[in-house]
C-alpha cells in the first residue's frame, strides 16, 4: 500500500504534514517538506507515531532531515537542536529558509510520521492581541491540525530520561513565552493524548 500524504498551511501561522505509511516494508521517497510563508521559521520539528497517533516505545520506524549543512550535527543537545537517539524525533531552531529534505525508513509496525514549520507573522501574545491575527477561533480547527506534530512530540518527550532543551524551546516560541513557563505547561499536560494537548496548546495561544 502505498503512503498517504496530507499537508495543510495557515501563512500566518504554521505549516505541517503528516505521512500515514501502512506497509512500512515499502521503499519510501525522500519527502520534501517546505514553508511557503515569507515569515521566518522559528522550527521545524518531527516525530514519528502510529497511525492513530500513538507513540509507544515498540515503534521502529526511523526518519532524518536534511538541513541543507551540518552545522546542526554540532549543537545537537543544546537549544538549538534534538535527534532521539532512535532518531525518531528531532527539533531544530531558527532553520535556515527553504526545502528541508526528510528521509523515513520502516520497520515492522505500521507509523505515520508528522513534520511541522511554526512560522507567525507576529509572535504569540504579542499585545495587543494574542496570535497572528488576534483572537481568532475560525481559526482553531487549522491550529489544531498544525500543532499536532509538536503535541505528539510533547507526548514523545515524556517517556525520555529528560526534556529536550530544544523541544522546551520550541514550546516557548509556540506559546511567546518564556522557557519556565513552557516547561510548567509540559508538566501540566503530560498524560494528556496529543488531540487534548493540540487544544491546549491553540486555546495558550488564543486561536482556540
Amino acid at each position: 500500500m502505498e503512503p498517504e500524504v496530507y499537508s495543510a498551511a495557515v501563512p500566518d501561522w504554521a505549516t505541517c504534514m503528516e505521512v500515514v505509511v501502512p506497509d512500512p516494508t515499502i521503499e519510501l521517497p525522500v519527502f520534501r517538506f517546505a514553508s511557503d510563508s515569507k515569515n521566518e521559521t522559528l522550527f521545524v520539528l518531527g516525530v514519528i507515531s502510529t497511525p492513530n497517533g500513538l507513540v509507544p516505545p515498540f515503534l521502529d520506524a526511523r526518519m532524518q532531515c536534511d538541513l541543507g549543512d551540518n552545522v546542526y550535527e554540532k549543537l545537537i543537545g543544546d537549544e538549538r537542536a534534538f535527534i532521539s537517539a532512535e532518531q525518531r524525533m528531532f527539533v531544530f531552531n531558527q532553520p535556515h529558509p527553504g526545502k528541508w529534505e526528510v528521509s523515513v525508513e520502516g520497520g515492522s509496525i505500521p507509523f505515520a510520521m508528522h513534520l511541522m514549520a511554526f512560522h507567525p507573522a507576529i509572535p504569540p501574545n504579542s499585545p495587543p492581541s494574542a496570535g497572528p491575527s488576534g483572537a481568532s477561533p475560525f481559526k482553531c480547527r487549522a491550529c489544531k491540525t498544525t500543532a499536532k506534530a509538536l503535541a505528539l512530540s510533547i507526548v514523545a518527550a515524556a517517556a525520555l530520561p529528560a526534556l529536550p532543551k530544544a523541544l522546551l524551546a520550541a514550546v516557548a516560541a509556540y506559546l511567546g513565552e518564556s522557557t519556565v513557563i513552557a516547561a510548567a505547561f509540559i508538566a501540566s499536560v503530560i498524560g494528556d493524548v496529543a488531540d487534548m494537548i493540540s487544544e491546549k496548546l491553540c486555546k495558550r495561544v488564543g486561536l482556540c
